[in-house]
């Protein structure tokens, strides 16, 4: 595939591997409740552990927002397409983030930026922390996965403040 090289289709693709692990978790949500055999549960589990190691370390959230979110063409566009398109991003990411194994992976990458964020930290009076960080520091931080989820959930509810009451 020529196209394979070209940071922006790797990165719609990345947005289909998220909205298909957000599809294989509702999939494995029925075939749990069904009693399903365990031999395609595990290998549905191996499917989405592996799309979501992909989402993750290609950083989707942070493609979402610079490529799609805060691009010229999407704030610009009719006010009630924003909207719906706001509405299926709210139900996309409130899906995966109810689900167990996406909160997990969630975790774990929250845990891996307070760990670089360690170090940093030094006690203050009164409890508060604060943080001596470098400005090369701070542009690794943003382009952590963890961070580019908090930025492009905040993106969302920005938008549309409404989505946040349902959750």
């Amino acid at each position: 595939m020529l196209s394979a090289n070209d940071p922006t289709v790797g990165g719609f693709v990345d947005c289909v591997r998220l909205a298909w692990s957000v599809h294989l978790m509702l999939i494995q949500d029925g075939n749990v409740a069904r009693d399903t055999v365990s031999g395609v549960a595990s290998q549905e589990f191996q499917n989405l552990s592996s799309c979501l190691e992909v989402v993750f370390s290609n950083n989707v959230f942070q493609f979402l927002l610079e490529k799609v979110l805060r691009t010229a063409a999407y704030q610009n566009d009719d006010e009630d397409i924003i909207y719906m398109y706001n509405a299926y991003l709210h139900k996309l990411i409130t899906i995966f983030l109810s689900e167990p194994f996406a909160r997990d992976k969630v975790k774990e990458v929250k845990e891996k930026v307070m760990a670089i964020l360690s170090p940093y930290r030094m006690g203050a009076p009164h409890g508060f922390s604060q943080f001596n960080i470098s400005f090369d520091h701070a542009a690794e931080m943003s382009s952590q996965p963890f961070i580019s989820l908090l930025d492009f959930i905040s993106e969302i509810y920005q938008v549309c403040i409404h989505f946040g009451m349902h959750l």
